[in-house]
């Protein structure tokens, strides 16, 4: 690990129940991480929040989840970021809940974990003998929400996902571009790519070009076109690049296949 990421341990306010929870206003977090869970819910202010080099942009009601396993930071904020902070240990958590497969992440927009994250550092602000078995109750509330819709999130990317290779299966004759198929469902340029190639195997550049050379060796076998006309209409805009990527795809130049 590089010499200039800091690692927190928790050790004396929450050594005895394993966990912590905070009001927090904080300016700038440099590189971090540590042997403990936290969840960070944005009461209020914004910052670009990166975890394992992957850039988020963090705003009111937005949840961030990190791991022991997650390096992470926030810069560019605004004014000053205000939170609510809960970090915990395993020992506080049940092993069915799995978190440790779940990497670090946001969830964009849920109001509805304002209230519980209150509830949660009210009760742990009370510190009495029965604070312990609040904190817990409220915690797991916090996680399975978390979970559900961590999961619930993943499986509506899947079906994006799934919704953008049939919209390019079908319309790849078409100037198809990342900007216009990442707008059309709903993600940034960059995330897209990422999402795309982690589900398909795939680049969408590359998944993109396929389906139009794979049209264009029919056109070769089966029509009459010339390499011209095939060259455009299977959605190229050159025809060196065309031919070029033809040659890399099938080891001949499409004029070959019209010997």
């Amino acid at each position: 690990m590089p010499k200039n990421i800091t690692i927190y341990y928790k050790d004396d306010f929450f050594s005895r129940y394993g966990v912590s929870i905070t009001h927090n206003c904080f300016n700038e977090w440099n590189e971090h991480s540590h042997n403990f869970y936290e969840f960070e819910y944005i009461i209020d202010g914004s910052a670009e929040c990166i975890i394992d080099s992957k850039h988020y942009t963090a705003e009111p009601n937005d949840l961030i989840f990190v791991s022991p396993m997650n390096i992470h930071s926030y810069k560019h904020i605004s004014d000053c970021v205000n939170t609510i902070t809960i970090h915990f240990t395993n020992d506080i958590i049940k092993n069915s809940f799995n978190l440790s497969e779940v990497g670090g992440c946001i969830l964009k927009n849920v109001p509805e974990f304002k209230d519980i994250f209150s509830d949660a550092l009210t009760e742990y602000n009370i510190f009495d003998s029965y604070s312990f078995y609040g904190i817990s109750n409220i915690l797991e509330r916090i996680i399975i929400q978390f979970l559900r819709m961590h999961n619930k999130k993943n499986t509506d990317e899947l079906h994006n996902i799934s919704l953008a290779e049939g919209y390019i299966s079908t319309h790849f004759r078409e100037n198809i571009t990342l900007e216009s198929i990442s707008k059309k469902f709903g993600y940034s340029q960059s995330y897209f790519c990422k999402l795309f190639k982690k589900t398909v195997g795939t680049g969408f550049n590359t998944y993109l070009n396929n389906c139009r050379l794979d049209y264009a060796y029919s056109l070769l076998t089966l029509s009459k076109m010339n390499i011209t006309q095939i060259c455009y209409t299977c959605g190229f805009n050159s025809l060196r690049h065309f031919t070029r990527s033809f040659h890399q795809k099938y080891g001949i130049p499409p004029s070959s296949l019209r010997k």
